[in-house]
């Protein structure tokens, strides 16, 4: 590994599997530490597997109050914010338009889509600092 994110201090959301998760070992390996973001659940097993490096927050990006405190979390622990990956995000079940929810719909573009602006929004502000 180069080390290229050493002494940087990154938030993954949707750390708790697939990308986040491989993006959470990744970073660490090149020097960064790592808050790990997730609704899930798996974030503290992910953590826990990386080492002292990783550190994890329950988080549902959809919700401003969750994410302000995954803000604040990371400011506490690193003592500033260098990079925020937005990861968290899924797709949903596959069916046709017409025999989805209108809850399913609205959840989907809460986590992806209000989810990314607010991680943005707040993290921004902090980088800012």
């Amino acid at each position: 590994m180069t080390g290229m994110l050493a002494g940087k201090s990154a938030i993954i959301t949707g750390a708790g599997s697939g990308m986040g998760k491989a993006m959470a070992h990744r970073f660490v390996q090149e020097g960064a530490a790592v808050l790990l973001a997730d609704v899930s659940g798996k974030q503290d097993e992910v953590a826990a597997a990386i080492g002292a490096a990783a550190s994890a927050i329950h988080c549902d990006v959809a919700d401003e109050a969750q994410i302000q405190a995954m803000i604040a979390a990371a400011e506490d622990r690193f003592g500033k914010i260098d990079i925020l990956c937005n990861n968290a995000g899924f797709g949903g079940g596959m069916a046709p338009l017409h025999k989805q929810s209108a809850e399913h719909w609205d959840r989907i573009h809460a986590v992806n889509i209000r989810g990314v602006f607010l991680g943005m929004k707040y993290g921004i502000t902090s980088m800012l600092k």
